[in-house]
């Protein structure tokens, strides 16, 4: 039987996400056809090796309380220092209008419209106990486990682009599963969500957001990086060149942060004095005319690699981190950039111990980066408008942790309240968000190449495997999207069929039609429209099976609740990447079959798909 007819006869029966979250059930007909089972089925465990068990079984969140060595106790004290330095000086991302919020608070004071309504910001204190109760238990939970479960999750989280934090949640593979599983114990399952959500909001308030899909989710006070998107690419390849190329910063673990000064800022950073700095202008160059390829011979300098690679002088301490400040002076190039290099000292080392504070923690890494850049006389911040509300700081910081391998040695941007790790998608569709759209300054120009920018970077290493076997894996399955979705691009082919069958029993749901032919008629050429106006999606599951389905909004009701209807496709059972002979041989089938009629809930509870992200269909568009 048909989803359609055994629908209208188990009325009283209301499928649940949970019922369809077993892999096994390899399609919707075969599930509902198992209605002796129904019952049985609401009460299914948990996906087999799914997020909650692949989470429980690499991390153990017990782990910091059972810790009575001194270690824990000079860890938190670290944390506790760090994090209350920057409350203490206000180095928040630009987000300090907002209210504050306990941390037991944030789940219950979280809306749909503004997620930080309730909170009040005028207690100095409130900062510090945010900080701490929601940011240092996950932190705990990291070090002590070996992975940086916080930095995975807002990997994730940042490059959703979603915006808002519940929209992130709602599609989120692991939180998706929480929510949906009733065989999760209860408190062990509030206490992970709590720590997790508790993590993410609070360091999206303090620490740095993600850049939005689009533009119009950007205050319209914000004020954009004034320079041309390109000379900062351009600048970026040369870094990527030097370090991980040429290898010219060898001592590890050390972080080199790059900061930008905008062309439109005043001239009093032209002549600056810093203790050891190395400074090329025009007039005093180490071998190019210009501040971008500058770059390298200015790494390559004596000078500099005594500074970069400190093994002469016998230092064997990583408290210090390396800066290149760029003074930019015309946008239109680089030929009169100012470049100084020099050192600040940290108040930990990088490297302190096997139990190194910072190798699980690039929480702490970025935050070194809102560190004063110079702290005296022109005392300069990449938080701070120094001089007017009309620039600040562009930086880009390399997070170098060990010699063995590149794996964990990532690059991150951070302007005016905004950040994340450096990603070719990141670059491509969100970086000309934040600069400066006059005179086309924030469009990518056909001379940088955007794979040239990461060739032996592995910020965008792509795994194929299965196997959940690197820390980048284990982050994407467990708080990656659980589904993703984009416009099905027409084809010369026919795209879709519809089954006489399907479309018989569909009659009995349809409000506007009686008659089969007439019915396939109104599909046939409303498939065609969705196309055209990209409102046929094709959707890719993660957890479930079918892998992939596809759904155009029909723009008819169904006929009992008077709710929209989608058809819903699957794959052609002959057209599949098992089958190359038939997809090579055939090109005249079509790839998708409708597979039933449904309504927008009946899609959520069986495949997990948000109302939002249905489509509108061509006549509402």
């Amino acid at each position: 039987k048909t989803f359609l007819q055994l629908s209208s006869k188990l009325n009283p029966i209301t499928f649940t996400r949970n019922t369809l979250l077993n892999t096994d059930l390899l399609d919707v007909n075969k599930f509902i056809n198992m209605n002796t089972n129904m019952i049985q089925m609401h009460e299914q465990k948990s996906i087999p090796n799914g997020p909650w068990d692949t989470l429980k079984n690499k991390v153990d969140f017990d782990l910091p309380s059972k810790d009575r060595s001194s270690f824990h106790s000079e860890y938190m004290d670290l944390l506790n220092d760090y994090l209350s330095s920057c409350v203490n000086n206000r180095r928040f991302s630009g987000f300090h209008s907002m209210h504050s919020y306990g941390a037991s608070e944030i789940l219950d004071d979280l809306s749909e419209d503004d997620e930080y309504d309730h909170f009040n910001n005028n207690d100095n204190n409130n900062f510090e106990k945010e900080l701490k109760e929601c940011l240092i238990p996950l932190l705990l939970v990291g070090h002590y486990n070996k992975i940086d479960l916080g930095q995975l999750l807002m990997e994730q989280y940042q490059s959703s682009n979603f915006s808002k934090i519940n929209e992130y949640i709602s599609r989120s593979s692991l939180f998706d599963e929480m929510e949906a599983n009733r065989n999760i114990d209860l408190a062990e399952k509030d206490k992970v969500k709590t720590m997790l959500i508790n993590y993410l909001k609070c360091y999206t308030k303090y620490i740095e957001k993600p850049i939005p899909g689009h533009i119009n989710q950007i205050s319209s006070t914000f004020k954009p990086f004034n320079d041309k998107i390109d000379n900062i690419l351009s600048y970026y390849s040369k870094l990527n060149f030097c370090i991980n190329q040429q290898n010219m910063i060898k001592t590890r673990p050390i972080q080199f942060d790059v900061y930008f000064v905008p062309p439109s800022a005043p001239n009093d950073l032209d002549d600056l004095k810093v203790s050891g700095m190395i400074k090329s202008c025009p007039d005093n160059r180490f071998g190019a005319d210009n501040g971008t390829e500058e770059i390298y011979h200015l790494l390559a300098s004596q000078q500099a690699q005594k500074l970069l690679n400190p093994v002469a002088d016998n230092d064997k301490t990583r408290n210090k981190r390396v800066i290149l400040l760029i003074v930019r002076k015309n946008i239109n190039h680089t030929n009169y950039d100012i470049l100084y290099l020099f050192v600040d000292e940290l108040p930990y080392d990088l490297a302190k111990s096997n139990n190194s504070c910072f190798k699980y923690n690039e929480l702490l890494w970025k935050l070194n980066t809102k560190r004063d850049v110079i702290s005296s006389g022109n005392k300069l911040n990449v938080d701070s408008f120094k001089y007017s509300t009309n620039y600040n700081l562009f930086s880009i910081s390399y997070h170098l942790h060990s010699k063995e391998s590149n794996s964990t040695n990532n690059s991150y941007f951070y302007f005016n309240g905004f950040g994340s790790k450096i990603t070719k998608q990141n670059i491509f569709s969100k970086w000309s968000l934040v600069f400066d759209s006059k005179h086309g300054n924030n469009e990518i120009s056909y001379n940088i190449s955007i794979n040239h920018l990461f060739e032996n970077n592995n910020n965008n290493k792509i795994e194929t495997t299965q196997t959940v076997n690197n820390n980048d894996e284990f982050g994407q399955y467990l708080f990656g999207l659980k589904y993703t979705f984009c416009s099905y691009q027409r084809t010369s082919r026919q795209t879709l069929t519809f089954p006489k069958d399907v479309l018989q029993h569909g009659l009995k749901q349809i409000a506007e039609f009686d008659e089969q032919q007439q019915l396939y008629y109104y599909l046939t050429w409303s498939c065609k429209m969705q196309l055209i106006h990209k409102q046929y999606l094709h959707f890719s599951l993660k957890h479930r099976q079918p892998k992939e389905i596809a759904i155009f909004n029909t723009e008819l009701t169904e006929i009992h609740s008077k709710e929209a209807l989608y058809t819903v496709a699957v794959l052609n059972s002959k057209y599949n990447d098992h089958n190359n002979h038939y997809r090579n041989n055939n090109n005249n089938k079509p790839k998708w079959k409708m597979n039933a009629f449904m309504t927008g809930k009946q899609i959520y509870n069986i495949y997990g798909i948000s109302s939002d992200d249905l489509p509108k269909g061509s006549r509402y568009i």
